[in-house]
């Protein structure tokens, strides 16, 4: 069994979510919700730049994303050379 499925953990690690948050009481619903959100924002950050980039700043992990923008310019760089030489030849 994951740690990710195990009830007792995904209850705890809720809980310490919403202590945090000032919350009194925690209730499954509360539970449910945290862990669709957390399953949520990951798959959008899958999709959406932005949005990756947003959560990989506020991890304070800058150099992720300056690594991702330098990959990004190169490829486009590329592109724009193999259309360049098309356009010449």
């Amino acid at each position: 069994m994951t740690r990710d499925s195990d009830p007792d953990v995904r209850r705890q690690q809720a809980s310490d979510w919403f202590s945090r948050l000032g919350a009194p009481q925690v209730s499954s619903d509360d539970i449910r919700h945290f862990f669709e959100w957390r399953r949520d924002l990951v798959a959008l950050m899958g999709r959406s730049d932005e949005v990756l980039e947003v959560v990989l700043r506020l991890a304070g992990r800058q150099e992720l994303v300056t690594a991702r923008r330098l990959s990004g310019a190169r490829e486009k760089l590329r592109e724009m050379l193999a259309l360049m030489d098309d356009l010449q030849s």
